[in-house]
């Protein structure tokens, strides 16, 4: 599957998800852009969750 680029206007690339985004800071849906979707028909999903073990972030897409 070919990469995809996934925008947000709420935070810039590398930087840590802003608290008003989490859980414990009212768990605000991001302005999410998928520049480039194939159509507007499909269903995308994208899950992000937490390692655990390593405390790093973990993202899964699919159409």
């Amino acid at each position: 599957m070919a990469g995809i680029m996934l925008r947000s206007t709420a935070f810039n690339d590398h930087d840590m998800l802003p608290t008003r985004f989490s859980k414990e800071g009212g768990n605000v849906s991001p302005p999410l852009e998928l520049p480039g979707a194939p159509r507007a028909d499909e269903v995308h999903r994208l899950l992000v969750e937490r390692d655990v073990a390593s405390g790093t972030m973990v993202g899964t897409y699919s159409r």
